[in-house]
């Protein structure tokens, strides 16, 4: 599998490195940005655990030799958190070390040096297999139902059309309803990083949501003045 086939088969956005080595960032940066991924690099242990709720990943890349906390903490801690999947790539090419990652909860192991093509392939297959064990039911606040596994949000029972960053901006909101996301989070995992600081495309966005939500937005999408937005689960209005 191509990389470009590897584009074409999943809909990831977000890629999670946790990486020491900057010549391996970079390659993986180098490789998959250009597709339109947001691959974000950690060269520590802490600094990937401290970020991951945050930044949301769909999938994480995970070395195992780290300085401080190794890989396998850093694996046993994502697993508490989270299901995200996780490919371990690893120099280290034992059966045990295999075995033990898998058994704490890896989805795929991968030995350096490797082809971006195998690594490609590898990811869209755990990403299908992800996917499969996935429960399809929308996430529900209020009136609002927003589907995940497609672009679909419904106010009651009628289905409202939105642009991909509307349905962005919604969805990462419902994912952590009732607290604040901080706009520069929602810049930069909707748009990219480089739109971080430019709050007037994303007030935009937000007042168009309203608009198509109809009367009751404003009591699921609160303002939080110099901070950013917060999706409320409040009771669907009689």
């Amino acid at each position: 599998m191509s990389v470009e086939d590897f584009k074409a088969c999943t809909a990831l956005s977000r890629i999670m490195v946790v990486e020491d080595e900057f010549r391996s960032q970079r390659l993986l940066r180098i490789n998959l940005e250009p597709l339109g991924y947001q691959v974000q690099c950690y060269s520590t242990g802490e600094e990937a655990l401290a970020e991951a709720a945050t930044f949301d990943p769909d999938i994480v890349l995970l070395d195992l030799m780290l300085p401080r906390l190794s890989g396998y903490d850093v694996l046993h801690a994502l697993r508490e958190q989270s299901g995200v999947p996780v490919i371990v790539i690893s120099a280290r090419d034992q059966v045990e070390d295999r075995v033990k990652a898998l058994g704490i909860g890896a989805d795929d192991f991968i030995v350096k040096p490797y082809a971006m093509e195998e690594l490609c392939a590898r990811m869209a297959a755990v990403i299908r297999r992800h996917r499969s064990d996935m429960p399809t039911a929308p996430l529900t606040i209020g009136c609002l139902k927003i589907f995940t596994d497609n672009p679909q949000v419904l106010v009651g029972d009628m289905t409202i059309s939105l642009s991909k960053t509307e349905y962005g901006v919604l969805l990462l909101l419902a994912k952590h309803v009732n607290r604040v996301i901080v706009a520069d989070t929602l810049l930069r995992q909707v748009w990219g990083s480089e739109y971080e600081g430019n709050y007037s495309i994303l007030h935009v966005t937000v007042s168009r949501l309203r608009k198509k939500i109809g009367q009751s937005a404003k009591m699921y999408i609160v303002t939080k003045p110099g901070i950013g937005y917060m999706l409320s689960n409040k009771e669907c209005p009689v």
